[in-house]
């Protein structure tokens, strides 16, 4: 809300989006939650492609209403970045984020690959991630495993090697 003198009122009004869902797979429904960490209520059908943050019980207590813990925060600045790097949401396609271990991320991709995402640099990371991919695709190679948790030479298991 801004008072614009002498006589003007401006009220700007901006709706919550979600941006992932929040829920055991045990449960059969989910929450939304948006990138501030905000949960919106039980996910809709529409909901259905958002990624799932995995680790989290959405019914345990939270600070102002959002969820406070720093991995679910890490979890939802890189869904974010996905969204505003242009391009990236095209190779990074997280089905969902586990936010269960102190140290990094679990992420499963739709297109088949698991990786390990140290939160540190994320928007570098998420960079080097897509140009691993997008690699592995051009050579019709695909990965099984990411190793994204250390700062120079990530690893990467090739998905014939693992059995896949």
């Amino acid at each position: 809300v801004q008072r614009v003198l002498p006589d003007r009122l401006v009220i700007e009004v901006s709706e919550r989006l979600p941006i992932a869902r929040l829920g055991p797979r045990t449960l059969p429904y989910t929450f939304d939650v948006d990138r501030e960490g905000f949960l919106l209520g039980r996910s809709s059908a529409s909901s259905g492609q958002l990624p799932r943050l995995v680790g989290i019980d959405p019914h345990v207590a939270r600070k102002d209403g959002r969820i406070a813990t720093p991995m679910a925060q890490h979890a939802l600045r890189v869904l974010d970045l996905c969204d505003r790097i242009p391009g990236l949401a095209r190779l990074v396609q997280i089905d969902s984020v586990g936010v269960g271990h102190s140290d990094y991320l679990q992420m499963s991709l739709r297109t088949g690959e698991f990786v390990l995402f140290s939160p540190k640099e994320s928007r570098q990371r998420l960079i080097q991630l897509a140009g691993i991919l997008e690699d592995a695709a051009d050579r019709g190679e695909p990965y099984a495993r990411i190793d994204l948790t250390v700062d120079k030479n990530p690893s990467a298991v090739p998905a014939t090697e693992s059995g896949e």
